[in-house]
């Protein structure tokens, strides 16, 4: 299995200060796809890191997206001279859960299971009203 693309959606939403969500799809030449997420606050700034995930997209075609430990670190250390905080970081993770999501996939299971099993049954959720 390769990659052959990966692909930023930028999805408008209706809420006011979240005016749109941006999801990366890792698209394999078998015809799975694992998605991933970033979250930002601005539209500029999701507009920036489309055009880093198309570069990055370039570089990673071709490659097993099988190899996830391998793939995140060529693509974090692609980032060298830029810096690894910010826009670098973000990239790299919204890939890094596209692949394990289409490893989950490509496997018939769930995340948590391929990272070692469930840690507890319940957790503490916390919204924002605005």
């Amino acid at each position: 299995m390769k990659i052959t693309s990966v692909r930023p959606w930028l999805i408008k939403s209706g809420a006011s200060y979240w005016g749109e969500f941006l999801f990366v799809e890792v698209t394999t030449d078998e015809g799975v796809s694992g998605w991933g997420e970033i979250t930002t606050t601005t539209k500029l700034a999701n507009r920036a890191l489309c055009t880093i995930l198309r570069q990055i997209g370039a570089a990673v075609t071709g490659e097993d997206p099988a190899r996830i430990e391998y793939l995140w670190h060529k693509i974090f250390r692609s980032f060298t001279y830029m810096g690894s905080r910010g826009a670098a970081v973000e990239c790299v993770s919204a890939i890094d859960i596209a692949l394990w999501d289409l490893r989950g996939k490509v496997l018939g299971k769930p995340i948590y299971e391929l990272l070692g099993g469930p840690v507890r049954d319940e957790i503490a959720l916390y919204t924002h009203p605005n």
